[in-house]
């Protein structure tokens, strides 16, 4: 800690550095939806290339620090980008949810007539939220009604951020768009010829995001299953993390590996509530964000499927 350090001939420097960090975080819990207490995780893998253990992924001030620092280098390289270049936008809330999502806000928190297709009233939303104040997982639920980012050749909006404009090309270099973001503002600082970056080529970097994102998570979800398979059986504790109308995602505390439950494998009818993402049987209500008790039940190696079940019919969610 910074504390220890007081004779470090850095101090005076880490310690404004330090100080920058925190007012650019707090900026950010205020303009952006970040899901508060989400759990991240480590998997560390053995000599056979398997899942040896999943950790929770705790991050410490010099996380913050760093993490403040990459995302405004990334603000300052969009700024200077100017009107063409590539950027990250975040529309908000899906066009076909803007009408529901209306309709929620004002149920749970009275805010009426506010169009949350613009930057500055969806910052407004996010400021009322207080979860201590709603017996309701509004944070939650609205997550599930945004647009997913999405690259451009001009600056937008980015939502997710509560930012007028992004883009990213911090160090190290983890994408091929960071590379051509670097090779835009060598450019631009040697006034050489811009490089076009066409709504064309937008879409084929696009695309292959998206193929890479879902090859890492196929990978993942891979050795997920294999690393439960020993595990069948088991009981663990876990939250509602999805819900739709087949049924609901159970996402485990110490591990973080999800699982779906099929309502038909459970007793009684639910029927589904889009708006609320709320699934409810005449006994009881399953929720975001509740905790649940299941067991693994299943898992098709072939499909990368995990399957979860409750385990007590009378006791198996809470609020």
């Amino acid at each position: 800690t910074l504390d220890n350090m007081q004779s470090h001939p850095y101090i005076e420097l880490l310690s404004s550095l330090q100080t920058a960090s925190q007012a650019l975080h707090s900026q950010r819990l205020r303009d952006n939806l970040i899901i508060s207490g989400r759990p991240e995780f480590r998997i560390r893998l053995n000599d056979q290339r398997k899942i040896a253990s999943i950790e929770p992924s705790q991050k410490n001030s010099a996380h913050l620090l760093v993490e403040e620092c990459m995302v405004a280098a990334n603000r300052c390289a969009a700024d200077f980008l100017g009107e063409q270049g590539l950027f990250n936008g975040h529309a908000g809330f899906r066009k076909e949810r803007l009408e529901g999502v209306t309709k929620l806000i004002d149920e749970q928190l009275s805010l009426k007539d506010i169009d949350f297709s613009k930057l500055e009233n969806y910052r407004q939303l996010i400021r009322n939220i207080n979860d201590e104040e709603i017996n309701f997982p509004v944070r939650s639920v609205l997550s599930r009604m945004l647009e997913r980012g999405k690259l451009s050749n001009q600056p937008k909006p980015h939502f997710g951020m509560g930012l007028d404009c992004y883009t990213t090309f911090t160090s190290p270099i983890r994408k091929y768009t960071d590379l051509i973001v670097h090779r835009l503002i060598k450019n631009k600082l040697h006034k050489k010829d811009a490089i076009l970056i066409d709504e064309k080529l937008v879409s084929q970097l696009q695309t292959s995001l998206d193929n890479a994102y879902q090859a890492r998570h196929q990978m993942e979800q891979w050795l997920k299953c294999q690393f439960l398979t020993p595990k069948l059986g088991n009981t663990a504790e876990g939250i509602v993390s999805q819900i739709n109308s087949n049924g609901f995602t159970v996402r485990l505390n110490d591990i973080g590996i999800e699982g779906f439950i099929e309502t038909r494998a459970m007793k009684g009818k639910y029927s589904f509530d889009p708006l609320r993402l709320r699934l409810t049987h005449k006994d009881r209500v399953i929720e975001l964000d509740q905790a649940a008790t299941v067991t693994i039940d299943t898992i098709d190696n072939q499909q990368h499927n995990i399957r979860f079940a409750l385990v007590d019919a009378t006791e198996e969610i809470t609020g």
